[in-house]
């Protein structure tokens, strides 16, 4: 006969039972809590952080520069030509200088193109005016086109400054130059090939006798990151020196970016240059973005 447990010794084992069980699980829970603790704390993921800016925000323009330098033309110059389906342009070019030592200067310029009899030719809006997205303190920069205008011939060419936007030194806009360029070599591609046309004379395709002209040159560049969209634009002077056209960054074609260090370009002329041009006297400017302060 096997006695049965009165109901106070049960209940006491079940309490035992109960408080054995409570006292391992805060045991294990202390155990866990000691050994996360404890471990090396570079094998945990660390909380993500926001990523610090590569340039500070960018300044605001000012109305004049600092040091009062201002943007002067230096040079200018012009010729008569005809494109392959003998319409006639007028192929321009325009050096600009920045005499502030403190400020970049962001350019827009004011283009005319007069008859011989002094009367200003009529033209598209966009080919009155030229821009240079950021001449560093004190150099020069570059810049021109081929215009189409209802005149044939052009008498005499004029550029003025018509606005500046002045950006304080800093890291995106530094007092030296951050963009420099040499090792400027030249080549006519394309000639003799058949290219569309669609201009006064409706649309068509002509023979392109001389070819296009290809420029090569290599950009160095100070910044510490990829410059997706920069911008490059010329000058072309003949055997004397003189300016007879040029190039800007949307009458060139070929795709644009510049590293941090030095990097090897490419790009064509899609107007021009002049027969009477001296390829090897070619100027090429380089800029950061093709719009001030966007982009990069």
């Amino acid at each position: 006969m096997t006695d049965t447990p009165s109901a106070p010794a049960a209940r006491i084992r079940h309490l035992v039972a109960s408080g054995l069980l409570v006292a391992t699980i805060l045991t294990l829970t202390v155990l866990l809590v000691v050994k996360h603790a404890s471990a090396d704390p570079g094998s945990a993921t660390p909380a993500p952080t926001p990523s610090r800016p590569l340039f500070s925000a960018a300044p605001s323009p000012l109305p004049t520069a600092p040091d009062r330098g201002t943007v002067r033309v230096t040079e200018s110059g012009y010729e008569n030509v005809r494109d392959v389906a003998g319409e006639p342009q007028a192929d321009w070019g325009v050096v600009v200088t920045n005499t502030s030592r403190t400020a970049t200067a962001a350019v827009t310029l004011a283009l005319s193109f007069l008859d011989r009899n002094g009367k200003e030719i009529s033209a598209e809006g966009f080919y009155r005016t030229a821009t240079l997205t950021a001449v560093p303190p004190g150099q020069r920069a570059g810049t021109g086109d081929a215009a189409y205008l209802t005149a044939s011939t052009v008498a005499r060419f004029r550029v003025r400054v018509a606005a500046v936007r002045w950006w304080p030194a800093s890291t995106r806009y530094p007092t030296r130059a951050p963009l420099t360029v040499d090792h400027v070599s030249t080549a006519w591609t394309g000639k003799g090939e058949s290219v569309p046309y669609w201009g006064s004379r409706g649309v068509g395709s002509y023979r392109n006798d001389r070819g296009d002209l290809t420029v090569s040159f290599r950009v160095t560049s100070t910044y510490p990151t990829l410059l997706t969209k920069p911008a490059a634009t010329m000058v072309f002077r003949d055997k004397k020196g003189r300016i007879v056209g040029g190039g800007s960054d949307v009458a060139l074609v070929g795709e644009l970016t510049y590293p941090p260090g030095w990097s090897e370009q490419s790009v064509r002329v899609k107007y021009g240059p002049p027969h009477d041009v001296d390829v090897a006297r070619t100027e090429v400017y380089a800029y950061p973005a093709t719009k001030w302060s966007v982009g990069w």
